[in-house]
């Protein structure tokens, strides 16, 4: 299994699968799954977007919060999976929503499950551990900071 870890897009998702397809096709190596390891840009809402996000996205041309909503409504396509955990720079409260979800469905496996949040967009919540090509991840979503760690 190969996969990618890529970190901070900041919204500019279209720009992972651009970079991921030239390096594929620049070293002959195809990945096998593609992490996004935090600040990924999940803002369904331009409305709820924060200054850094705003910042990242006037910086790159793109509409406020980055492209996620193009994906999310099928205006674009996702050319392959991509598994994430939240960042500090996402829409929290969009992701809390989707678990609170998947947890009244599924409350025998909840822990072990991804959160498919738009097409080929898979969200790994905090303390899940799943299996993913054969291999097992944890994930712990945020920043490296008090208010995320040390949460008892």
């Amino acid at each position: 299994m190969i996969f990618a870890a890529i970190g901070d897009s900041h919204g500019n998702i279209s720009l992972i699968f651009e970079r991921v397809a030239a390096w594929e096709a620049r070293t002959g190596i195809v990945l096998d799954y593609l992490f996004q390891v935090g600040d990924f840009g999940v803002w369904p809402n331009p409305a709820s977007v924060d200054a850094m996000t705003r910042k990242h996205s006037e910086k790159d041309g793109l509409p406020t919060g980055g492209d996620f909503r193009d994906y999310a409504v099928g205006n674009k396509v996702a050319s392959r999976p991509i598994y994430f955990i939240r960042g500090n720079h996402e829409d929290q409260l969009f992701l809390m929503n989707h678990e609170r979800i998947q947890m009244a469905l599924y409350p025998n496996d909840y822990w072990s499950r991804t959160i498919e949040i738009a097409p080929n967009f898979f969200y790994i919540p905090d303390g899940h551990v799943v299996e993913i090509g054969g291999a097992r991840f944890a994930a712990w979503g945020g920043n490296f900071a008090y208010k995320t760690w040390d949460s008892g």
